[in-house]
């Protein structure tokens, strides 16, 4: 995943391009004409639907998640933790600069001294898990040592802990919960005499008021030193450390896969994330300038796919990382006991292996945004290098190749590249800069699959191909909307062209799967984003065979103190992953196609416009396993209420009345905020048979089911 000030960055540079370009608007196919002119659409809206035309079935797998290693998705939200920095990284003191700095949006609060700065130390020799541990000097009678504040407490919640303290015999150490102003706001846990070894003290609080700034304070008195080497302070009710509100809503998703990659994956050291946590290290991650406490490694993350019904795929380091280091990993999580790694994962509580099938060599090699990024015939030998040890270790698991399309590698060079392109959009099939093409042709027996990202915003922009620049493009919002989906479209048909230049793949199960995609926020454009995006994958089971949102939290909008709630395109995965059929009807015509947009064949555009002819609504159809009941993915990305009529054919007519859902929000801009009344929801309905007209709300995803006669 890329770094968010790069969308900043690329949108000033946007503006400065549509200031000097403003006359080349509306481009076509080959650049330097202008599109079609607007035209009107049918007033009602008419699909054909033959049943009898499918295709192959959705793998279950396209429902997958994405999550980054680690960053915020976890700190204050989805890992129930709510200590930030438990085992101080960073030195306790009034300082308000944190160096190196700490990019982690949801640690807003910081250790700081209670009394006299000088009264804590960040002793070295006493370190436990990390490079050093704050020894507080005490005296007898005025307390001295760190705070935290920030806290969000719920008085319905008790929440449990521990503490790792060292002493000498004359210190006495309280630990304080603070949740209000008044002297009875407060709880304390007091030590029995500390030892000069350290030793884990349980903790217990349950405070009586709600709070968002709550605080804990390490205090002590008497005589000599006490150190502190690690505090953690989670509700009472977390479910293996997770956040049990979290795990409620993410399975309501059904979320069938957890990619766990990213950015960070270039910098990970794997066995910095096992054994006990409190011992594990912070480390810096400098992909996202922020710390890694390392609570959630390797075992939490076979714990959450468990929790929540779905197959892990682990991202290895095929940036800075080695091939042995990753084939121990492979042997950690799925050798057996008599393997040295799978001794080691027994010893730390685990002998049963974890069967983990999906493994990703590396996450977007080609960037330069990514740390230890390489040119591709460099990636070229590492992947392959890393398929055999890793193949050499546990020969069944399922490799992904880190790869790239032409599409994802020009939509990169309009905000991320620095360095001067090699070739120029838009980038032939098989060049330098087409990653995808170049590993199919050269890695093939090292994989199993391939990746393709693919992040959108909102910005009006479209690549005119004579002046090789992205040029502002005020288009309509069903416009705007269709620029991923023609992305997914665009890769697949680059997929049937690779097919025909390398007739081998034909004769393998190489397919793409697309790991990371998102559009950016949780207002209704992401929620209309996400249901045209899968509609679109889902027309298209011959090329992807898995799919990763990004991310699993990332549907969720959330905070440090209320319940999380459902965002747009939350509700999107939660209505499609459990009523849409598998099996997808291909078979689907219309009375108003869908118009060829500005921008490029192979950097934004298709040959042919992704969607439905039905515009601008989008029609996607799939019957369930045992072809009775048939459901209809609509979505109108439109500002106007359309009307739709269906004809169902193929020989079998549905049922006179069926079930309809619809996911709708007041404006493009409304979205669900944790905390406040949901203005975004997903209703049931009854509707007559498909034949019947029906009213598609304005900016809305649909989904009617009818049973087949």
């Amino acid at each position: 995943m890329r770094k968010q000030n790069r969308i900043w960055t690329g949108n000033l540079l946007l503006v400065a391009v549509a200031l000097t370009m403003a006359l080349r608007v509306g481009l076509a196919q080959r650049g330097g004409q202008p599109a079609p002119p607007a035209r009107t659409t049918p007033a009602t809206i008419r699909a054909s639907i033959d049943i009898s035309r499918t295709g192959e079935p959705i793998n279950p797998l396209m429902y997958g998640h994405f999550i980054e290693l680690l960053r915020n998705w976890f700190d204050h939200g989805m890992w129930a933790e709510l200590i930030g920095d438990r085992k101080f990284f960073y030195p306790v003191d009034n300082n308000p600069v944190q160096t190196p700095p700490n990019g982690r949006r949801n640690l807003y609060s910081r250790w700081s001294p209670v009394g006299p700065e000088d009264r804590v130390v960040m002793d070295r020799a006493h370190a436990y898990g990390g490079e050093h541990a704050p020894r507080v000097q005490l005296d007898a009678s005025t307390p001295h040592g760190i705070r935290q504040p920030g806290l969000g407490l719920r008085a319905s919640l008790g929440y449990t802990g521990r503490i790792v303290l060292a002493g000498d015999s004359g210190a006495r150490v309280d630990v304080t919960l603070v949740w209000g102003t008044g002297p009875q706001d407060r709880q304390t846990f007091t030590t029995p005499a500390l030892t000069p070894e350290y030793r884990s003290y349980p903790l217990r609080f349950d405070p009586k008021l709600d709070t968002r700034d709550g605080r804990i304070e390490i205090t002590g008195t008497g005589s000599g030193s006490f150190w502190v080497a690690a505090v953690s302070l989670m509700r009472a009710d977390n479910v293996e450390g997770f956040n049990p509100e979290f795990i409620t809503l993410i399975k309501e998703m059904k979320p069938t896969l957890l990619r766990w990659g990213g950015n960070m994956s270039a910098n990970y050291e794997w066995r910095n994330g096992i054994g006990d946590r409190d011992r594990r290290p912070t480390r810096y991650d400098y992909a996202w300038n922020a710390i890694e406490p390392n609570d959630v490694g390797t075992f939490e993350i076979m714990a959450l796919n468990r929790l929540l019904g779905s197959e892990p795929d682990i991202g290895v380091n095929a940036a800075l990382g080695d091939a042995y280091s990753a084939a121990q990993w492979v042997e950690y999580v799925n050798g057996s006991v008599s393997t040295p790694m799978g001794k080691l994962r027994a010893e730390h509580g685990h002998p049963e292996p974890f069967k983990v099938k999906w493994w990703g060599i590396g996450n977007e090699m080609y960037g330069e945004w990514q740390i230890g990024h390489m040119y591709i015939g460099h990636y070229v030998i590492k992947h392959n290098l890393f398929a055999e040890a890793m193949r050499k270790v546990d020969p069944t698991i399922i490799l992904v190749a880190s790869g790239a399309s032409r599409y994802q590698q020009s939509a990169d060079s309009r905000n991320n590249y620095r360095l001067p392109l090699v070739v120029k959009p838009p980038f032939p099939l098989e060049s330098s800069q087409d990653w995808t093409g170049w590993l199919l042709r050269n890695s093939w027996q090292s994989m199993n699959y391939i990746s393709e990202h693919i992040y959108g915003s909102q910005a009006e922009v479209a690549f005119d191909l004579p002046t090789q620049h992205w040029v502002n493009n005020p288009a309509a919002l069903q416009d705007r909307l269709r620029q991923i989906p023609n992305r997914v479209k665009g890769v697949a048909e680059d997929w049937e062209e690779y097919q025909r230049r390398m007739p081998f793949l034909r004769d393998t199960n190489i397919r793409m799967v697309l790991d990371e995609w998102h559009a950016g926020g949780n207002d209704m454009f992401v929620g209309l984003w996400t249901g045209l995006v899968l509609n679109e994958l889902f027309r298209h089971t011959d090329v992807y065979t898995m799919s990763a949102y990004t991310c699993a939290p990332c549907a969720l909008n959330y905070n440090s103190f209320d319940p999380p709630v459902l965002t747009s395109g939350g509700l999107v995965f939660k209505l499609l992953a459990n009523r849409l059929g598998t099996i997808p009807v291909l078979g689907i015509q219309g009375n108003s196609p869908q118009p060829e947009l500005a921008g490029t064949v192979g950097v934004d555009k298709p040959q042919v416009s992704s969607g439905s002819p039905t515009y601008p609504l989008d029609v996607m159809a799939a019957l369930s396993q045992d072809r009775k009941t048939l459901t209809v993915s609509v979505v109108n990305p439109g500002e106007t209420s359309k009307e739709l009529v269906l004809d169902i054919a193929g020989g079998v007519p549905a049922a006179s009345s069926g079930r309809k859902w619809t996911i709708a929000g007041p404006n493009i801009d409304a979205r669900n905020v944790a905390g406040r009344e949901q203005v975004i929801r997903l209703v049931e309905s009854a509707v007559s048979g498909p034949s019947a007209p029906t009213t598609v709300a304005p900016f809305s995803i649909n989904m009617y089911e009818w049973q087949l006669r």
